[in-house]
């Protein structure tokens, strides 16, 4: 990257470009060459101070062009504006911003085209960053392809654009170190009429476009629709930080051989971060197809991904993908006067969509369903049992077996409500004897339209790749953690704990494959399974002799091997215990491969109380045993012990112990870290003790 040195004695204060740092002293922090101490980082010149006048005997030299190593003190964003305006197409400008400073944006974002580059940067930045403040009134920068933007020590708030990154969209490049974004907000709805949806709260990156951060924080960002205006058909949001396009088609390539976007994420920090829509539909959408054209209606709190991503050392903590409730119809009050009087209906009122005998509904997600004609009519009965789309599966709610109707509210006197899957009917439970559960899971605080609270990958062709990273304490209704609609996702040395969903707390793998490659944190593990080409055995009676034999000589080699060119590897089985067609560097390496569907364990899993776990070797972390029991003597009192604990005073610990015994009634030990009861001694005549004694009382 690059560094600056900066003069203030200089009028019209100027900076210099570094050509080079050193990473292992300096780090990538901007560095003041002239007097904070830190000049000894760059091994050149100090450039300080005016230069000595030339003689006044010679003539003065023609201006040298342009040097884009010269690095300008930035004084407004007027200032940049008129210099990328004028910039010759190619050249390289760079600028940097007074620590503490705040310049804005005016209203107008900063287009960067024509190949032309920009460092920007916080000069001899100490924890005061330069601010860049876009006043809640334009996204900050546009990027577009052939040039490039690179940040350092900046912080960019208030951004907010109605379509593609709140304050960055990236067609071209983006390097950012030590940068802070936040309050950015990516809203459609801001536009007259729009059928886009909200993708990237802070950055959106397009296909053939890449971003690189490092050591960058984002929080209090969002992608946020709704469907205000009447032109939104449907409300979708996706990626309420970082939103990386990509192709669904063609190999992932798209019409011009353009490439997926490409987002790497470097030590980052997301929090307070979400993708929120309204998730509603008009009344004219009643195609299944048209619903689901974007899979989900708020995704990926944090990361939707299209693209590749590949992160390192990255927090997401606090994301959410939500649908807020929508309006719950009051219910009437219950008369205070029984006898209960509250027939049901016997016929649908003039209306009603009904049609070769089958009743018309919209169920929770929008979806149209057709449902028997006598659905809800006649009497009291368990009209939803086996019904699309909550109650024909193992694990169905409560009120799918509780027997209800459909009433005239006006010869009812218990309490009713007013359907939401036929609009203008209405409903009781409690004239068939039951409360009424089902209207408290239809109107939930999120219904099954938000998916990944955190991180949401969908697309055939998307990888992602997470390693030493945490995904904790996001919300969803589908993969509180990670959503994995299709794709690849590679996990290694990385937790998803703590999150929150009605299916699939930590993970929903809808499609793709999902893998989890040992080694995992320390006091953790997942049920490891060599990654290897799985072929059909060697040992096939229809092989001659000669051919079993060379197949059995090449059968550690042909596990490696993921073509079929040799004759003597046998055919590659259609199961395959691992991803390596996509990742070939997969091979040989312990993992698991996760099953579709929805887990809430954390992952990877914790090894129970009496075990621990504190080596990364695959032996130790790819069976539940983890690295074995707890050591007689020690006591393993938590889930993930790493570090096994002295037994204390007056107790022993066998093999495996969870939590201390006390040395039995009329033993005692003064030492700790002992394993059997047979190590706790005998009282002394004249002393009392009782169970897990130490020192003896007089007696």
């Amino acid at each position: 990257f690059w560094s600056f040195e900066v003069q203030p004695e200089v009028p019209e204060a100027r900076c210099y470009l570094k050509s080079a740092y050193d990473s292992a002293t300096c780090g990538y922090s901007v560095w003041d060459g002239c007097g904070g101490g830190y000049g000894t980082c760059w091994s050149g010149p100090a450039r300080c101070g005016l230069s000595p006048p030339l003689p006044p005997a010679r003539p003065t030299p023609p201006l040298p062009p342009p040097d884009d190593s010269v690095a300008t003190l930035l004084r407004s964003v007027v200032q940049l504006r008129t210099a990328v305006s004028s910039a010759v197409p190619g050249s390289t400008l760079s600028f940097v911003i007074e620590s503490g400073s705040t310049l804005r944006m005016g209203g107008q974002q900063l287009i960067l085209s024509n190949n032309i580059n920009l460092n920007l940067a916080t000069a001899s930045w100490r924890g005061m960053p330069g601010v860049l403040d876009a006043e809640r009134l334009s996204r900050h920068f546009m990027i577009f392809p052939g040039s490039a933007l690179s940040l350092m020590g900046l912080h960019l708030v208030n951004g907010t654009s109605p379509i593609d990154g709140g304050s960055i969209c990236v067609l071209g490049k983006l390097k950012a170190i030590e940068i802070n974004i936040s309050q950015s907000t990516c809203d459609p709805s801001l536009l007259e009429s729009s059928t886009t949806p909200a993708r990237g709260g802070s950055v959106f990156v397009s296909t053939n476009a890449s971003a690189d951060l490092t050591r960058c924080n984002i929080w209090d960002s969002t992608a946020a629709n709704s469907n205000t205006n009447g032109q939104v058909r449907i409300a979708r949001a996706f990626g309420g930080a970082i939103f990386v396009d990509g192709w669904t088609q063609n190999g992932g390539l798209g019409p011009h051989g353009e490439r997926p976007g490409q987002l790497i994420l470097r030590q980052c920090h997301f929090w307070d971060t979400g993708a929120t829509s309204d998730c509603t539909i008009n009344s004219d959408l009643t195609s299944v197809d048209d619903i689901y054209a974007d899979t989900s209606q708020a995704a990926g709190g944090a990361i939707t991904s299209w693209g590749n991503v590949q992160a390192y050392g990255t927090t997401f903590e606090n994301a959410e993908a939500r649908c807020p409730s929508p309006p719950r119809p009051a219910l009437s009050p219950s008369p205070p006067s029984p006898p209960l009087d509250c027939p049901c209906l016997t016929a649908y009122p003039a209306g009603v969509n009904v049609v070769s005998g089958e009743v018309q509904v919209i169920v929770a997600d929008g979806v149209s369903l057709a449902y028997p004609g006598t659905y809800g009519l006649h009497a009291c009965g368990r009209h939803d049992s086996g019904l699309e789309p909550d109650c024909n599966s193992t694990g169905y709610p409560e009120w799918c077996e509780q027997e209800w109707c459909y009433v005239d509210p006006l010869s009812c006197n218990t309490e009713t409500a007013a359907s939401p899957y036929i609009p203008g009917l209405v409903y009781s439970y409690k004239a068939c004897g039951f409360s009424n559960e089902f209207e408290s899971a239809f109107f939930s605080p999120m219904r099954e339209q938000s998916f990944g609270g955190a991180f949401f990958q969908r697309n055939s062709y998307s990888f992602t790749s997470l390693e030493q990273c945490t995904i904790k304490n996001s919300r969803a209704e589908k993969g509180g953690g990670f959503f994995l609609g299709d794709g690849a996702s590679t996990v290694t040395k990385s937790t998803i704990v703590g999150n929150t969903a009605t299916k699939g707390s930590n993970l929903y793998a809808d499609n793709g494959v999902f893998s989890y490659v040992l080694p995992a944190p320390l006091g953790h593990w997942v049920s490891g399974t060599n990654c290897s080409v799985y072929r059909y055995p060697c040992d096939d009676v229809e092989l001659s002799i000669e051919v079993r034999a060379r197949c059995y000589l090449k059968r550690a080699k042909c596990s490696r091997e993921t073509s079929d060119e040799d004759p003597d590897c046998r055919p590659k089985t259609f199961t395959q215990p691992c991803n390596w067609g996509s990742e070939p560097d997969l091979l040989g390496k312990s993992l698991m491969t996760f099953p579709l569907g929805a887990m809430d364990d954390t992952i990877p899993f914790r090894c129970s109380p009496g075990l621990y776990g504190k080596s990364e070797a695959a032996t130790a972390q790819h069976r539940p045993q983890c690295q074995g029991l707890c050591p007689a003597g020690k006591v393993c009192p938590r889930m993930a012990t790493v570090n096994p604990i002295e037994c204390p005073a007056g107790h022993y610990c066998p093999l495996g112990s969870s939590s201390p015994l006390a040395c039995p009634p009329g033993t005692h030990s003064n030492n700790s870290g002992i394993g059997a009861a047979s190590e706790c001694l005998r009282c002394p005549a004249g002393s009392a003790f009782g169970s897990g004694s130490g020192e003896p009382a007089a007696g």
